[in-house]
Order: structure tokens, then sequence, then C-alpha cells
């Protein structure tokens, strides 16, 4: 009797799920069959091949899908902007009908004797071409009069509104002035005037003057190309290069030149138009105007776009010391913390004074004229500083020599750079690192 009353019950859960089922399976049905009753075009942006558009202002623009993107091939051929071009076409096609009646020739009384606006969607794969005509009249804010073709039909639309077709070429093109990511971009200079400045990454992600390990400030630099990669083209003033003398661009511009894997890109800057200046860049063949913000970067001086250090060490690394002055030979064994002075015993020295000689030295910056280093030895030097690492490999290397003024001048080993200090750094290393000898004797 049990097993009855189960079987039964069963059969009754399935008689009622499968009711539930096909109930909502036919409520489905129909609410398509109701939405595409609805819909202005039977089917989707995704089908459209091309487009020709005119819009309210009298202007002829045409576009054609490429790729994933579009390109406007009337009245230029430039890259168009997909966000615009996808939100307006989505908006467009399939549509949405709100009501719609016959107009009895009645055009003019609807904006459609003469119409506004009119778009026509170019659709291979169902081999049909659909035009939308736009009246200049509107029912509601949000709602648009529109007629398909020669219709009689007048649509009133829910999605559609005569803004949304106010677009010009420069709203349908791409304003995207270049086309990286900023983490790409290995290397870059920049030219002002007759002067041009260098920088590269080197091996563990830091900006460095090109060709030296002098580091250059990357919180000046990070931040100016990660904005210079999203810059944004705010006029084309041009469309060609014919006349690009007119608006301050020629082969002796200020210019940018930014490197990654897949070449160099070069910006060139002209002239400034208030908040804006004039530049093009290499592939564009158009002047166009950016914010002018982005000629910061000529602003840059030796002081504050380099970190003028002369010594590039990691303080962690090293493992002794070799000071080589005219009069004495210093050695210091950071291991044993010992000093020694021309051979003689070793002496004691501290773990606090063994920091303070090397952030003295890490410390050791050039006061101006950095210029690479002359491999030359010829000069008397002040002093010399070799730091060393485990089996005393040599990790960097300071050459100190006086002109005849009493200014210092340093050579860098591994940034292979020198320069002028000023008067004080070596003298007051020595000073301390002998005053650490006799006061330990």
């Amino acid at each position: 009797m049990k097993i009855r009353t189960t079987v039964i019950f069963f059969l009754v859960l399935a008689v009622i799920a499968g009711y539930f089922y096909f109930d909502q399976k036919k409520t489905k049905s129909a609410d398509e069959e109701y939405s595409a009753s609805k819909a202005l075009l039977p089917y989707t942006f995704d089908e459209i091949d091309s487009v020709d558009f005119f819009n309210p202002f009298g202007d002829l623009i045409k576009w054609k899908r490429d790729g994933d993107g579009w390109q406007v091939t009337y009245p230029v051929v430039t890259v168009g902007s997909k966000s615009m071009i996808d939100y307006m076409l989505k908006l467009t096609v399939p549509g949405r009908r709100w009501k719609s009646f016959d107009a009895e020739d009645r055009f003019a009384d609807y904006g459609l004797e003469n119409p506004s606006t009119s778009i026509i969607l170019h659709n291979s794969l169902r081999s049909r071409c659909d035009t939308i005509l736009f009246g200049d009249k509107t029912p509601l804010n949000t709602q648009c009069y529109v007629r398909l073709g020669s219709s009689k039909e007048i649509i009133v639309t829910t999605d559609l509104s005569r803004n949304l077709m106010e677009k010009t070429l420069y709203h349908l093109r791409d304003k995207n002035l270049l086309y990286m990511e900023a983490d790409s971009i290995s290397a870059f200079s920049f030219r002002k005037n007759t002067r041009s400045y260098f920088f590269e990454k080197d091996a563990e992600g830091n900006w460095v003057v090109a060709g030296t390990s002098v580091l250059a400030d990357k919180n000046l630099i990070k931040p100016y190309l990660y904005d210079l990669v999203d810059a944004l083209i705010y006029g084309f003033a041009a469309e060609n290069m014919l006349h690009a003398n007119k608006f301050g661009i020629d082969p002796k511009s200020d210019n940018i030149l930014l490197s990654t894997r897949s070449g160099t890109v070069e910006v060139s800057f002209g002239k400034i138009d208030e908040n804006f200046v004039y530049a093009t860049r290499t592939g564009l063949g158009k002047i166009v105007k950016i914010e002018s913000r982005y000629l910061d970067i000529f602003d840059w001086i030796d002081e504050r776009i380099m970190v003028l250090k002369a010594a590039s060490f990691d303080p962690a690394e090293v493992s002794g010391l070799v000071c080589e002055y005219p009069s004495e030979t210093v050695r210091i064994d950071f291991a044993t913390k010992s000093l020694s002075i021309d051979g003689n015993p070793s002496i004691e020295i501290s773990t606090v004074d063994i920091q303070r000689i090397l952030y003295m030295l890490i410390s050791v910056s050039f006061d101006s004229g950095i210029s690479p280093a002359a491999d030359d030895d010829s000069e008397v030097r002040a002093a010399r500083y070799s730091i060393l690492g485990e089996d005393e490999i040599l990790l960097d290397r300071l050459d100190f020599y006086i002109d005849q003024n009493g200014m210092e001048n340093v050579m860098g080993f591994k940034t292979r750079s020198s320069g002028s200090t000023g008067t004080k750094n070596s003298r007051e290393i020595r000073t301390f690192i002998l005053s650490r000898a006799n006061s330990s004797r």
C-alpha cells in the first residue's frame, strides 16, 4: 500500500512539473514573439557591415567594420571610435517600437518630409540594406519619430533620440594619440632645441640615463608616461602634413621618442593654442591638438629628472672596503669589523661606523655636469674607494679628483659617469674614516 501511494505521489509531481515547464516555455515563446514584434529591425548591430550616416549638420560620414572595430572611410580614412559607434548602433539596431501609425502622407507634421538625419545600414548576411529616417520633431524628450525607408508608417521609438544622432566626424573617429601600454616602453628620449635626453630601463626595471647606471627619477618619469599613453585628441587641425610648418611642426620640432618591442614612435610638438598644442605622431599623417601639459617634459632639467648619485651598489652586499689616499691605504673588513692602515695590525670598528661610511659613499651625488666617465687614470686622485663584495669582487668604485679651483670631481665605476660634487664629499669621508682609526687606538 505504501509503495502504491509513493508511486502515485511522484506521478502527480511529474505532471505538475511538466505543466509548469511547458507553461513557462509557452510564456517565454510568447514573450520572445512579442519582443520580436516590437523590434524596429529583425537583427542586431553585430550583423552590420557598414554604415552611411547623414548627420543633422548636413555631413555624410561613412564607416565599415574592421575586425573587432570600425574604420571611418569618408570624408577621411581613419580609425573609428569603437566605443562610440558600438553605443550608437546598439541603440539603433534592433531598436524598439513604442507605437506606430499611418502618416497618411503628412510626413511634414512629424519632421519627416525633410528628415534631419538618416542612417543606412548594410547587412550582407541577410542581403539587405535598411534606411532609418529621423524626424526633426520629438513627441517626448526620450522618444523619436522615425520612418523605415519609403514606408508610409510613422514609428515612435523608445530607445532612439535625436540627441543620439547628433554626432560629427570628431565623435565617430578614434581619439587616442598612442596605441601602447606604458609598461611596454623600454626606452625613451626627448629633444628640446638642440639638447637631447636619453633614458632606458635597466635589468631591474629602473629608469637610468642611457648607457649608464645613473638613476632617473621614476616618480617623475612613470606618471608622465602613463599619462602620455592615455592622451586624447581634442581636435584635428589638418588631415595631412602638407602645411605642417603652419602649425609649428618641422624636422627640428621638440619631440619625444618612445621605444617598445614593436618599434619606436615619435611624437612631435608644434605651436601652442591656449591650453592645447599642435602635435603629430609616427604613422598618423595628421596634425592634431592635445593638451599642452604634455610639454612639461621639456621643462625637466638634469637636477630634476636624474637621481644624481655617483655610486650604485647595494649596501647589504658589501663585505669590505679599500680606501686609497695619496699617503695611506685603509682596508675595512665588515665581517670581522676590523680596520687596518697600510697593512698595520687591525683595529676594531663598530657596526654603526661601518653603516655610516656606507651611507656617506652611497650618498655621494653630482652637483652638476654629468658626463660619461672617461677611462683615464693619468690624473692624480684625491681618493679612491673600492667597494667589495664576497670574495673581494668589485661591486663599485668611486674616484675623486680635485681640480685647480679646489672643486671635487667624482667618477663612478658602475654608473659609468662623472661630474662635479662640490667641495666636501671625499674630505668628509676620509676625515671620518681616519678619525675612527685614531679613536680606536
